[in-house]
């Protein structure tokens, strides 16, 4: 299904996210979290398939590719193909892990003097979720 937290976090461990102050008003009056689109970020790499992911998702679609049942007018026939649409489908919200404020995560984020960062858990951060609704809305998208 839908991975919205990562699972490994406890709830008591402490994220931090950074953000200008635009981006910070825009949540308190929407009352949502912008989630970006992984194709979108500046790092060009981040959401990639990892070496050995790709090398498991090429055998899978050589294997696939060779089945009688299998369609040429699929919308996605190969792992680039996967790979992008994974990259225009997902969306993320990154947060910082860490028991105090980042000096570097300020000077990535906080590019300007009116920037804020936002100290919660991540058990608070998963219940700020209706997941029930989430996943709802996703089936229907997907149906």
């Amino acid at each position: 299904m839908y991975k919205v937290i990562q699972k490994t976090l406890l709830d008591d461990e402490v994220l931090w996210k950074y953000m200008d102050l635009p981006k910070y008003l825009s949540l308190l009056s929407s009352s949502s979290i912008w989630l970006a689109r992984s194709d979108t970020f500046k790092d060009k790499r981040e959401g990639i398939f990892h070496i050995a992911m790709t090398k498991e998702l090429e055998d899978f679609y050589n294997v696939m590719s060779q089945r009688p049942d299998f369609h040429q007018d699929l919308p996605v026939k190969n792992v680039g193909e996967f790979q992008e649409y994974i990259s225009r489908n997902t969306f993320i919200s990154c947060w910082h892990k860490s028991l105090k404020e980042n000096m570097v995560m300020w000077e990535i984020y906080g590019e300007t003097e009116n920037s804020v960062s936002i100290k919660t858990t991540a058990f608070k951060l998963k219940d700020s979720f209706c997941i029930e609704a989430i996943y709802k809305e996703a089936l229907e998208v997907a149906l």
